[in-house]
């Protein structure tokens, strides 16, 4: 191989296997100085082309209340009332496969990082690890004594995440199903995830709170006290130094994530917010309501740029497409629906 043919494949390398990152302005409304931060997960992903998509609606059987994007853009999945979940051709619209298992209602989905496992958990107190080519059922954890309200998997794709009414987030070893840690949260878990880095852990509980934790230890690091009744869901930002709050006044909070500092309220829904989410480039929020809409704001300025209208009953999932093009909603109304980002913004 010629130098200059060797230079050329050391540089593409580079591209493709290290996390250069686009920079954007947060919280620039908060302290009146834009402050630059990486819009995008610190674990390096391989730069992809994504499926072309259009806006569409996915008809299921039952109430959606989970809903989730495949990390290369390709599939949705739903998780329903009827205790199904449904994997979709997401530029099609076709069902590919449904996943039979749970007794009852599921409440959370989860794609592997890789795509090749599904996760979902539920009523029955379970959560079910699946084979997406074949749609066989791998393992069922189990241990939680009510019904797992979230699922998650960690970030390199070795560890699963459980949230229960129980109280309890649970970690799993994923290749064996064997629990390493149990966080004690102290009221029931309506959400838990993974930072996009893999170390913690965040969980909200219905009552007020969300916490921070230490995946090694399964120590506690600090709590967002959001001076309300009752969060629903948190997450973290793409680059993982903020944490997103939904709560029951229908507004959204920010979080500085190492401090603790809150940062910004997003306003907008009319009702209790159920679900929320980040855009994969950092630059929007979504969340679903029990108003029937869900709604889109920009991060940077606070602003709410669009409310999504159609549904017909409460939005109980909320998700990204991985280009942020796309947003996903989930309902009581037994539909999916896939809106165009760009289409929809306020002008």
């Amino acid at each position: 191989m010629s130098a200059k043919k060797f230079a050329v494949l050391i540089v593409a390398l580079l591209i493709r296997y290290t996390a250069i990152q686009p920079f954007a302005p947060i919280h620039a409304a908060v302290s009146g100085t834009p402050t630059l931060v990486p819009t995008a997960m610190l674990t390096a992903m391989p730069i992809r082309v994504y499926p072309a998509l259009r806006a569409r609606t996915f008809k299921t059987g039952s109430g959606v209340n989970s809903v989730a994007f495949s990390l290369d853009g390709s599939h949705i999945l739903t998780g329903g009332d009827d205790g199904t979940a449904i994997l979709w051709d997401a530029v099609t619209g076709d069902t590919l496969h449904t996943f039979r298992g749970h007794k009852y209602a599921i409440y959370s989905v989860a794609f592997s990082p890789d795509g090749k496992f599904i996760l979902t958990g539920g009523t029955d107190r379970t959560a079910i690890l699946w084979d997406a080519d074949t749609g066989s059922a791998l393992q069922t954890l189990s241990g939680h004594t009510y019904q797992v309200e979230s699922v998650a998997f960690s970030p390199d794709g070795k560890y699963i995440l459980t949230g229960s009414l129980d109280q309890t987030a649970r970690l799993w070893d994923a290749a064996t199903g064997t629990p390493v840690h149990t966080f004690e949260v102290g009221g029931s878990v309506s959400s838990a995830t993974f930072s996009p880095d893999g170390r913690t852990v965040l969980t909200a509980r219905f009552y007020e709170t969300a916490r921070l934790w230490d995946v090694a230890t399964g120590k506690p690091l600090h709590m967002f006290i959001s001076h309300t009744p009752q969060v629903t869901n948190a997450v973290f930002s793409p680059d993982g130094k903020y944490v997103l709050i939904g709560v029951e006044d229908g507004s959204l909070q920010l979080w500085e994530t190492i401090t603790g500092k809150r940062l910004r309220t997003f306003s907008g829904s009319t009702a209790r917010v159920i679900s929320v989410a980040f855009s994969p480039d950092g630059k929007y929020i979504a969340a679903g309501s029990v108003d029937r809409n869900a709604y889109l704001w920009d991060v940077s300025s606070g602003g709410l740029l669009h409310t999504f209208e159609g549904h017909r009953d409460t939005v109980l999932g909320v998700a990204f497409s991985p280009d942020s093009k796309y947003v996903l909603t989930g309902s009581a109304d037994r539909t999916a629906r896939l809106w165009a980002v760009d289409a929809n913004k306020a002008g």
